[in-house]
């Protein structure tokens, strides 16, 4: 990602006011960082809103980051779930520990660490170290029986998301 030109700003610009996801979240980002533009979270928002609404798995990670912490936006926990929860689906590994951290902790949900186990063991799967600690604290809180159902769903829901997401050849 290079630093963009008068020209690619107004290419960006362009594209994202045709409703071009990948567009869109770019354009978010140029006025989050103020790489072309003035910095203006209001307006990376908006167009992180717009990017994500449109199924783009990267907005709609950030923008329930955003949520979580509150940047540009009134926090929400429960909001930071919902765009959490709609990247997860979509496999991304960041969402799924985040969700999962965020049911351990009880933030915008009822605390529930079998829901801590089955978004923590599923972003555990691509390697990540935070993930795979995540699961294991939520596996110390569950009976052996609740840690069963849990694997179970996990492991389901991980081939739910792998072959809804897998891209034909």
């Amino acid at each position: 990602w290079s630093l963009p030109n008068a020209a690619d700003v107004k290419a960006t610009q362009n594209a994202a006011r045709q409703g071009i996801a990948p567009a869109q979240f770019r354009l978010s980002l140029m006025y989050e960082m103020g790489y072309g533009v003035p910095q203006n979270n209001l307006k990376a928002v908006k167009w992180l809103r717009r990017a994500a609404e449109q199924n783009l798995v990267e907005a709609q990670y950030n923008l329930g980051s955003r949520f979580e912490s509150g940047q540009g936006v009134k926090q929400s926990c429960p909001e930071a779930i919902d765009w959490f929860r709609k990247a997860a689906e979509q496999g991304f590994a960041g969402a799924q520990k985040n969700l999962g951290a965020m049911y351990g902790k009880g933030q915008g949900v009822p605390q529930d660490f079998s829901e801590a186990y089955v978004w923590s063991s599923i972003a555990a799967k691509s390697g990540d170290e935070s993930a795979i600690r995540n699961r294991n604290l939520s596996t110390s809180a569950l009976s052996q029986d609740d840690l069963q159902i849990a694997e179970k769903r996990a492991s389901d829901l991980y081939e739910e998301i792998r072959q809804r997401n897998e891209k034909p050849e």
